[in-house]
Parts: structure tokens; C-alpha cells; sequence
């Protein structure tokens, strides 16, 4: 019955707190699925936040791949720019080398139509009967080398016109639209080389009447209006055959008429005037600044220079000769150069120097005068000569120059009957210490710088010498008809006994005096006497 019981009250609190439990469930079921609205509210809005994302991401990849697309295809475009100009450099060499080209066969031609020409007058004057009336050989065969000539460089201009032709067609497909000046002055070159074939045309025809062919020849000259076409640069395209230009004819008579082509000539002639400069003076290719050398007064043995400048004017290259001639015709056997010329950088004097020099550049010269060595007053006069290689033309500079020789002597001078020579006396007394002054003039017309040195007559000395003597000052100016106080100071020898040194006795010595910056030396025998 207990246990019933127990079992009875175990289910009523079951049903009383399963009661209680499943309101508390319930209360929780709601709280849950509020929490669950809430997240999934939240999870909604976070999704919507990463969609934005990813829009922004799309976006930033679209303009970086932009971006890349914008530098690849600059790049590529300043790559085909950079072979744009590597193709017009290379376009620019080959118009130089064409031009260059054409300009030395222009002026090859017209050194074979002036040959041509006089050929041709002296085959007229041969068949008009001013001569023996028959053309020689030489002359036939000479026309025939020009002639071969002249086919040598239209071969070779045809083989130039070929390449250039074939390169411009290859570069003619990647060309740019900057490439249409240089296509445009090939094209213009092409049509320069027809009319040099024109020209040849006109020299055969030229030959065939000289051989003595009856008729009038024809020698084809492009007029103006076909010049003033070929200044218009045509259009970009590739380069085809030249067209044929205006021709106006310029009748030659035969040589029965006895009249030359007067107007051939004249066309020769200017164009010539146009391709070449000329010159015939030296003063028109060079420039000196001076107009002589004047190097005044001068003495015996001194050496002067003068600078001296050339400049060439032009803008090639002068092969220029300098000449230093002496006039003089007593120095022609002379062992040294009187006048001469030496390069300021060296050292090495000549008579001449042929020098090139630069365009524009100047040259830098030394004229140098070596005074020879005379005994009375003399002018010595020259004249440098510069001349420039293939010209007849000189530019003469006169060179001019006063050489004298001092008068220089002593007041004192004496001349001693025995001696062919004056001397200067002086009078010493044994064993004392004496000075003595001795007069030096100048009697010329300009100052002189004197050297004075002591010396005995002989190398050794004398073993009765007991003095001892010295001269200063060591040097002096001398005025123009001045005079200078040169001082000799005499005194004896220590350690001399002069009980063995004889009373009376005559000694010699002798001043030089050197004229600085000269080979002139003047002497003063002194007669020194002793007494005591």
C-alpha cells in the first residue's frame, strides 16, 4: 500500500512540475527564435556588406587592367616611334651620301665638258682648214677615254638609283608620314641624275658631229619651268620612272658656218660658277694681321722675334708655304740665317715651312733675326712670302732692321810707342793699397749695358806678380755720349818679401767690357808700373 502510494505522489509533482516545465519551454522556444531572427537579420545584413565589397573589388580590377592595357599600348607606340626616327636617321645618311655623291659627279662632269669643248674647237679649226685639215689619233682616242668615262659614272649612278630603290621599297611599307620630305627629295635626286644622263646624250652628240657628220646636233638643256617643278616635293609614294622634262634645243652650225656654240659654252660655264668656288688671290683665302716686321735698332749677334698669325678664312683645309728671305747680297754665303721662321711650339729655325692648315684654324709662326756680325752701320732688309698651294698670288711682308755697332773707348787711353794698341798708364807704389778711376765713354746714339772682367795677359800668372787688383761695379748702363766711372782697386799681396820684388817693374792686365745680349766685347789694356 506504501509503495503505491509513493508511486501515486511521484506522478502528481510529476505533473505538477511537467506543467510548470513545458511553460518554461515554451517561454523558451519564443526567446529562441527571436535570437535566431535577430542573427539572421544580422547575417543578412552581412552578406549584403561583402557583395559591396566585392563590387568595389570588380571595380578596382577593371581600372587596373585598364591601367596596364593604357602602358602596354604606350609603350608599343613609343617603341614604334623610336624605329620611326632610327628609319629617318638612316633615311637622312643615305640622302647625305646621295647628295655628296652627285655634287662630286656634277663637278666631274663639268671638268670633262670644259676638256670636251676645247677638244671640239680644236677639231673645228682642224676641218675648217686653219690646219692641216685631219683630226689626229690622240686627239679621237682622248675623246673616246672621256666618253668611257662618263659611261663608268652613269653605270655606277644606276646602280645607286637600284639600291636606293629597292631599299626605299622595303622601308616603304613600315614608312611613317614623316618619311614623305625624305621620299620626296629622293624622288627629286632621281630626277637631278636624269638630267645628268641628258647631259652625256648631248657630249655623244657633241662627238658625232666633231667626227666631221653632217647636220645639226641637238644638245637638250631643262628649262626653268621643269626647275621649278623639281622644287615641289611630291607625294609619299614609291619612286617610279623620272619624268621627262621640257627640252629646249640649242642648235650647233657645222663647221662650214665657221661659228662656235656660243650658248653652249655659256650654260657650261654657269654651271660650273654654281657648283665651284674659285679663287684667285691668297688674301682671299688667308689673313694676316701685320703688314711687316720692323725690328729697329739692333746690335751684332742678338736675336729678335716677331709673332706672326695666319688664319684661314675657309672651311677647307690650305696647304700654306712660309718663306723668310734675307736681300741682303753680302749674307748670301753667310754660314747662318739672317732672317728665318720656326713654329711657335718649336724650336727648330728654317728658311721655309709648308704647313696645312684646318678650316677656320689659325697658324702661330716666329720670324726670327739673327744679327751677323759687321763692323760699320748697315741695314739689313727682307721679306716673308706666304703662298698657298696651286695660286700664283704671294702676300709679301717686308722685314727691316738697323744694325749698328757702339763707339765705345776711354778717356785715358794712350798709345805706347812699341804697342799697336792704345793702353791706360797707371803709376803703383810698392806695398800700398790704391784706387784708381778710369773713365768709360758711350759716343754713339743710343744707351749700352756693359759686362766688366778682370783679367791677367797670359793664363797664368806672372811669379813677380805681388799685387792683387779687382774693378767694380761688375756692370753698368752707359747713356747715349755719356760716360760711366769704372773703380780698379790695387793692392799688394800678403806673405811677399819685398827685398827679392824689384823697384821698377811693368805688369799688364786687361778689362773686358761685354755688351749684354750681343757678341761685341771691347777691351782696356792697363800698363801698370811700379815704382818704390
Amino acid at each position: 500500500m506504501c509503495i503505491r502510494d509513493s508511486s501515486r505522489l511521484v506522478e502528481t509533482q510529476d505533473e505538477v512540475y511537467g506543467g510548470e516545465s513545458q511553460g518554461e519551454v515554451a517561454s523558451n522556444v519564443q526567446q529562441s527564435e527571436t535570437v535566431i531572427a535577430q542573427e539572421s537579420g544580422v547575417n543578412d545584413q552581412a552578406s549584403v556588406g561583402q557583395v559591396g565589397q566585392l563590387e568595389l573589388l570588380e571595380k578596382e580590377i577593371s581600372q587596373t587592367t585598364e591601367q596596364a592595357l593604357a602602358e602596354s599600348t604606350s609603350q608599343e607606340t613609343e617603341k614604334k616611334e623610336e624605329k620611326g626616327d632610327n628609319r629617318l636617321n638612316m633615311l637622312s645618311l643615305q640622302l647625305d651620301n646621295l647628295s655628296s655623291f652627285i655634287k662630286e659627279t656634277d663637278q666631274y662632269i663639268s671638268k670633262l665638258l670644259e676638256q670636251l669643248i676645247t677638244e671640239k674647237h680644236l677639231l673645228t679649226d682642224k676641218q675648217s682648214g686653219k690646219t692641216s685639215g685631219k683630226v689626229s689619233v690622240s686627239q679621237l682616242t682622248h675623246l673616246n677615254a672621256l666618253l668611257q668615262n662618263l659611261n663608268k659614272l652613269k653605270e655606277k649612278e644606276k646602280d645607286k638609283e637600284k639600291d636606293s630603290r629597292e631599299n626605299q621599297v622595303d622601308n616603304q611599307e613600315n614608312m611613317d608620314p614623316k618619311d614623305s620630305d625624305q621620299s620626296g627629295q629622293l624622288a627629286l635626286k632621281s630626277q637631278v641624275r636624269a638630267r645628268l644622263s641628258h647631259i652625256t646624250n648631248s657630249i655623244r652628240r657633241s662627238q658625232g658631229s666633231e667626227k666631221g657628220t653632217e647636220g645639226v646636233a641637238c644638245v637638250s638643256v631643262p628649262t626653268s619651268d621643269t626647275a621649278a617643278e623639281a622644287q615641289v616635293a611630291p607625294t609619299p609614294q614609291p619612286p617610279a620612272q623620272p619624268p621627262q622634262a621640257s627640252e629646249t634645243s640649242v642648235k650647233v652650225k657645222t663647221p662650214e658656218g665657221k661659228s662656235d656654240d656660243v650658248k653652249e659654252e655659256a650654260v657650261v660655264n654657269r654651271s660650273i660658277e654654281r657648283r665651284t668656288v674659285t679663287y684667285s688671290n691668297v688674301r682671299d683665302i688667308l689673313h694676316v694681321a701685320k703688314e711687316g716686321f720692323h725690328f729697329g735698332l739692333v746690335l751684332p749677334g742678338q736675336i729678335l722675334e716677331e709673332d706672326l698669325e695666319i688664319k684661314n678664312k675657309t672651311k677647307q683645309n690650305v696647304v700654306v708655304r712660309v718663306q723668310v728671305l734675307c736681300l741682303n747680297q753680302e749674307y748670301d754665303d753667310h754660314d747662318e740665317y739672317v732672317f728665318s721662321v720656326r713654329k711657335a711650339s718649336i724650336l727648330d729655325y728654317n728658311e721655309q715651312f709648308i704647313v696645312m692648315v684646318g678650316p677656320l684654324a689659325t697658324l702661330h709662326m716666329k720670324v726670327a733675326l739673327k744679327v751677323p756680325s759687321i763692323k760699320s752701320k748697315t741695314k739689313l732688309v727682307g721679306v716673308t712670302q706666304i703662298s698657298v698651294k696651286d695660286l700664283d698670288s704671294l702676300i709679301r711682308l717686308p722685314i727691316e732692321a738697323n744694325a749698328e755697332v757702339p763707339v765705345i773707348y776711354s778717356n785715358k787711353e794712350l798709345y805706347l810707342h812699341p804697342l799697336p794698341y792704345p793702353v791706360i798708364k797707371i803709376a803703383y807704389k810698392n806695398g800700398k793699397k790704391q784706387d784708381y778711376k778710369i773713365p768709360i765713354r758711350n759716343n754713339s746714339s743710343f744707351a749700352v749695358s756693359l759686362e766688366y772682367e778682370l783679367m791677367n795677359d797670359s793664363e797664368e800668372e806672372s811669379p813677380v806678380d805681388f799685387i792683387e787688383c779687382f774693378c767694380f761695379p761688375m756692370s753698368a748702363v752707359v747713356p747715349a755720349n755719356g760716360v760711366t766711372l769704372l773703380t780698379l782697386m790695387v793692392k799688394p799681396l800678403t806673405n811677399v818679401n819685398w827685398r827679392e820684388v824689384p823697384r821698377r817693374q811693368n805688369l799688364k792686365k786687361m778689362i773686358l767690357a761685354k755688351v749684354k745680349n750681343s757678341s761685341l766685347i771691347f777691351h782696356f789694356l792697363l800698363w801698370i808700373e811700379t815704382f818704390g
